[in-house]
């Protein structure tokens, strides 16, 4: 693998980077090396190093890093086995130009890599909001319901959930957006809505019974008909809904489970709606 650099670049960095590193010139002749790549090979090897041609080493103990340009196994003088990728970088702006090798440890790649993706793990386990409509995500969701919950088990208040999914023929986005924006229009102060990781809406509200919850369903449901009419030139929608309410062994998964294994594709029940708008 070859890039380009300016060899006056090439001075200002050269010896400070943390990896392995040989300067060539035009002829493959070693011009230098830095200080990672002494610690990787050892003193005696590098001793009569400059000035050697990489190309021809004959039986030089340091054989196989110079003549490979690509990936090469080598033993460091403390016995660590490691699998070196090799980089080759042309030196331009100068009289004769050369070339700079750099030694990068593939294991240490992997573990950045690794490290990396953990990292990126973490980090969307701390996000709260989804990232297309600016609504609590599942997880934040559910961390601000736990303690409504919590309240409704102490004081013995009624507490519902409702689950929506909405589907149609204009695109994900759009209607996910649309619908939210419609729902937090209806919404109290108190009320909650998230999304979750399957595209659903969750709606929590304390202080509603499953009746007053199939009221706000109704009211919604012809709301999501005028949408459908105003935005999206009389495209049918079809919405499912769920509901539940609030049971002494309750958490706040377990309540929007329920409300989420409610919604149907098709039919209708007591607690469950299913509409094409």
């Amino acid at each position: 693998m070859t890039d380009s650099l300016d060899v006056r670049d090439t001075q200002s960095i050269y010896e400070t980077l943390p990896v392995p590193a040989l300067v060539l010139d035009s002829h493959s002749k070693i011009i230098s090396h830095n200080r990672a790549f002494t610690a990787m090979v050892g003193e005696q090897a590098v001793a009569d190093l400059q000035g050697k041609n990489a190309k021809i080493m004959a039986d030089h103990p340091l054989r196989s890093l110079l003549e490979s340009t690509d990936t090469v196994s080598w033993q460091t003088p403390k016995g660590e086995e490691l699998q070196l990728r090799v980089q080759c970088v042309a030196l331009e702006n100068t009289e004769s130009a050369g070339e700079l090798r750099l030694y990068f440890n593939e294991r240490e790649l992997l573990d950045l890599k690794v490290l990396n993706h953990q990292l990126d793990e973490k980090l969307q386990q701390n996000i709260l909001t989804d990232a297309h409509t600016g609504l609590l995500n599942q997880r934040g969701t559910v961390l601000a319901l736990e303690p409504q919950v919590a309240r409704s088990r102490r004081y013995n208040r009624p507490l519902a959930v409702v689950a929506l999914a909405v589907a149609g023929s204009v695109s994900g986005r759009e209607l996910m957006l649309a619908v939210g924006h419609l729902l937090k229009d209806q919404l109290r102060w108190a009320d909650l809505i998230g999304v979750t990781d399957k595209q659903q809406f969750v709606i929590a509200l304390p202080e509603t019974d499953e009746q007053s919850a199939l009221q706000l369903v109704d009211k919604i449901t012809q709301l999501l008909k005028e949408l459908s009419n105003d935005e999206f030139n009389g495209e049918p929608l079809v919405a499912a809904f769920g509901i539940s309410d609030w049971q002494k062994n309750d958490n706040a998964t377990s309540l929007i489970e329920r409300a989420l294994q409610e919604i149907t594709v098709n039919g209708k029940s007591e607690s469950t709606a299913t509409s094409a708008l």
